[in-house]
């Protein structure tokens, strides 16, 4: 288990959410405006989700000298808002979608396809609309707790 293959395994999971969009394992940027916001478009409008780790604890296994490592994630999700297609339906289905899977691929008998030991539920901390680019988005912040074995 890593952080790499649970980050890896995150975004896996996510992106077979059916009209996702554009998904990342990590924090994008660039120092062009343009550049940014096209990162996140899908289908003519924003879609987007990044994944990054929040914090990490870790603590000693003491029965087989292992440590316990929990990392807490943060998924990150924009939508365009339009209120005429009924935007905030939408993207409300693609959180609930989201955490669906999240909740799935972490009750497996494999946590996250064997890379976890263990996974919270996720939990969906922030909804609200925010400013994209000059774009009426909307944004969730769904947070997700995973727990590895760390050997040494």
């Amino acid at each position: 288990m890593s952080l790499a293959a649970i980050r890896t395994e995150l975004k896996t999971v996510i992106e077979a959410v059916s009209g996702i969009g554009n998904v990342y394992d990590y924090l994008r940027y660039s120092n062009s405006e343009k550049n940014f916001k096209d990162l996140f478009k899908a289908d003519k409008k924003i879609n987007g989700w990044q994944i990054t780790r929040q914090a990490t604890s870790e603590e000693t296994e003491s029965q087989n000298y292992n440590n316990i490592r929990t990392h807490k994630f943060l998924i990150w999700g924009i939508y365009s808002a339009k209120d005429v297609d009924a935007s905030e339906k939408t993207f409300q289905d693609l959180v609930e979608a989201v955490t669906a899977a999240l909740r799935t691929a972490g009750k497996s008998p494999q946590p996250l396809s064997g890379t976890a030991l263990y996974v919270e539920p996720p939990q969906v901390e922030k909804i609200e609309y925010r400013c994209f680019g000059g774009v009426l988005v909307h944004s969730v912040d769904i947070s997700v707790e995973v727990t590895e074995y760390v050997t040494f």
